[in-house]
């Protein structure tokens, strides 16, 4: 009986679903963080406030050619072969497999007690820890054996991490009110806060949508001249100027609406891929907690 739950139950009642992005939206590849540097014009980038990846194995399965294209699709579906921003990464060369089945067996290919030689594919591709289960269950419901035969490899590979924020550069210098102007146009913010001097020079710029604050330190040790973001506390505020960084502070709904026309694109031409007739379209508006004088 809150405000937000009386709003979900509102949403049900017409039949409409609620998904709610947040800080995986913050952090996706194209998300909030960097349709903001990019709207801001800044090349390059590093990110800052990385999780824990979680790690990743390599799964190797042997599948008759025949059910290459099913299996395959099946383990990109179930969260597997997504490597930074690519995904349905695989690869696959062909073999002869050999096996006997053995008594009370059903094989799908061969004779119990015969030794039996078939066209095989060896399928390889990309899981995160966190999704093995799944995409086993996954190759196991689309394989043809019974017995399926595969393996699993502990990769050391050292993956790029998605991040919360990002440090990226401006082509040259600019005074920090001048970003500071364009950080609102870009934003459409109906003000920002800055700190630092006015005619500070800035090129390398950290960003990050809503509460970005936090990672202050970690911008600064990265090179950083300003952070621009969201929100900053006030002692947040403080050290950062006697740490000689500068930050431009526009708004937590701002910063991270910049994100939605791209949303909005993304969503119409997975739709059209699928040929699902669905209307994407934005809200018209956003109420602000805020008001300025």
């Amino acid at each position: 009986d809150e405000a937000r739950g009386r709003l979900v139950a509102a949403c049900l009642a017409k039949n409409i679903g609620v998904y709610a992005a947040h800080t995986n939206l913050d952090r996706a590849p194209a998300g909030v963080t960097a349709v903001l540097a990019r709207e801001l014009g800044l090349a390059g980038g590093v990110a800052l406030g990385c999780q824990d990846a979680g790690g990743y194995l390599k799964l190797a399965v042997f599948v008759p050619v025949s059910h290459l294209e099913p299996v395959r699709e099946a383990l990109w579906a179930a969260g597997a072969g997504a490597v930074g921003a690519y995904d349905q990464c695989s690869f696959a060369v062909t073999g002869t497999g050999t096996f006997r089945p053995g008594p009370s067996t059903s094989p799908f290919l061969g004779q119990e007690g015969r030794l039996a030689e078939v066209a095989e594919a060896r399928l390889e591709t990309i899981v995160p820890f966190h999704r093995v289960a799944a995409v086993i269950e996954a190759m196991r419901r689309a394989h043809p054996y019974e017995e399926v035969a595969y393996d699993l490899y502990a990769l050391q590979n050292d993956f790029a991490r998605p991040g919360l924020g990002r440090l990226g550069s401006l082509p040259e210098a600019v005074p920090l009110a001048a970003l500071a102007r364009r950080v609102k146009s870009v934003v459409a913010a109906d003000g920002v806060r800055y700190g630092g001097p006015q005619e500070m020079p800035v090129q390398k710029v950290a960003v990050a949508g809503g509460s970005g604050g936090s990672l202050w330190r970690e911008a600064r040790a990265r090179g950083a001249d300003v952070l621009v973001t969201g929100e900053v506390k006030y002692h947040e505020g403080q050290d950062m100027l006697a740490e000689g960084l500068a930050f431009v502070e526009a708004g937590h709904a701002a910063t991270e609406r910049v994100v939605l026309p791209a949303l909005a694109s993304f969503l119409k031409e997975r739709c059209r891929e699928k040929n699902w007739p669905v209307e994407v379209r934005l809200a018209g508006h956003q109420d602000e907690p805020f008001r300025y004088l």
